[in-house]
C-alpha cells in the first residue's frame, strides 16, 4: 500500500504534539510525586504528635515539665503538640496572671510590644471542647477559651489555686504539670499592671517533647 509522505509542516505539528504529551506526563508525575510526599510528611506529623506523652516549657524562669491527659482531650493535645512542634510558641509570653488562681500563656501577639494585644491572638482557627468531667485541681493544665464553647486555639493556662470550682466543666483540661510547679508559683507571685499583665516580661523560650 502506497503512503503519503509528510510534508515538513507535518512533521513540525506531530514532533511538537508528542513532545509536547511526553512533557505533560512528567510534569503529572511529579506533582503526584510532590503530593504523596506532602500526604506522608502530615501523617508522619500526626503520628509523632500521636505518639508525644510529655512536653517541657523552657521559660525565662525555669523548666516545667507537663505530662499530656491524651486519652481525655486527644483533639486538644494533638493541636498543642502540633503547634509546639511548628515553633508556634517559642518566644510567646506569659501575658496573663491572676494570683493566688492561674498562669495563662500561648498568645502570638504577645511577642509584640503592643500590650493592648495580649491575649487576643491564636492559631487562626477555633476548635471544639473536650470537657468529661476533669475536676480543676493544682497544677492542672487547661486551654484559655473566649466564655463560650468552641473558642480554643492556642492560649493554655497553668492552675496555681488547690481548687477553682467555679472554672469546673467549662475549660479543656488536656495535662497536668509533674515538675516545675515552683516556677509556676514564681510566676503567679510577679508584679502585674492593671490589666493582669507581668511587668517584668516571662518568656516561653521554647517548648520541647518527650
Amino acid at each position: 500500500m502506497l503512503r503519503r509522505k509528510l510534508t515538513f509542516e507535518e512533521k513540525t505539528f506531530w514532533g511538537t504534539l508528542i513532545f509536547a504529551t511526553i512533557a505533560i506526563g512528567y510534569l503529572l508525575v511529579s506533582v503526584i510525586e510532590n503530593s504523596t510526599r506532602e500526604d506522608n510528611g502530615y501523617s508522619q506529623l500526626n503520628h509523632q504528635s500521636r505518639a508525644v506523652k510529655f512536653v517541657v516549657i523552657d521559660t525565662s524562669m525555669g523548666q516545667i515539665r507537663i505530662t499530656l491527659m491524651r486519652a481525655q482531650a486527644p483533639v486538644t493535645v494533638n493541636n498543642f503538640v502540633s503547634l509546639a512542634q511548628s515553633g508556634f510558641y517559642d518566644k510567646t509570653k506569659f501575658h496573663r496572671v491572676v494570683k493566688g488562681l492561674l498562669v495563662q500563656g500561648g498568645d502570638p501577639l504577645s511577642r509584640e510590644s503592643d500590650r493592648e494585644l495580649y491575649g487576643t491572638g491564636g492559631p487562626g482557627y477555633v476548635f471544639d471542647d473536650e470537657i468529661h468531667g476533669a475536676v480543676m485541681e493544682r497544677g492542672v493544665v487547661a486551654m484559655a477559651n473566649l466564655g463560650r464553647p468552641k473558642t480554643n486555639g492556642s492560649q493554655f493556662f497553668i492552675l496555681v489555686a488547690d481548687t477553682a470550682p467555679l472554672l469546673d466543666d467549662k475549660y479543656t483540661i488536656f495535662g497536668k504539670v509533674i515538675n516545675g510547679m515552683d516556677i509556676v508559683d514564681q510566676i503567679s507571685n510577679v508584679p502585674v499592671d492593671t490589666k493582669k499583665i507581668p511587668i517584668n516580661p516571662i518568656t516561653i523560650d521554647n517548648i520541647s517533647i518527650e
